[in-house]
């Protein structure tokens, strides 16, 4: 679809203005998207779901998937995935 956008202005007169706001507009979109992923990261560290709630942008080559971490309110510490069920920083309760 976005080759059909792109030839169609290619095209036609105006092909030069069209073509860069178009790419201010995508820079800008993703620099402010990104600016969101810092501030959720930041928020959420001690959760470690960022990625789930702020996914990238842009694919990593030879991931499929990110690893679930899930957390345990009984115990009060956040699981990695790992075997020992542990997580590498303990949670506090408020």
């Amino acid at each position: 679809m976005m080759g059909l956008v792109e030839e169609k202005l290619r095209n036609s007169a105006n092909a030069g203005p069209a073509l860069d706001l178009r790419n201010r507009a995508f820079t800008l979109f993703m620099r402010a998207y990104e600016e969101v992923r810092r501030s959720i990261v930041y928020l959420r560290w001690h959760e470690g779901d960022a990625a789930e709630i702020g996914p990238s942008l842009y694919p990593r080559p030879g991931v499929t998937a990110l690893p679930k971490r899930t957390s345990s309110l009984a115990s009060g510490v956040v699981d990695n995935g790992n075997s020992s069920g542990q997580g590498p920083y303990p949670t506090q309760k408020l």
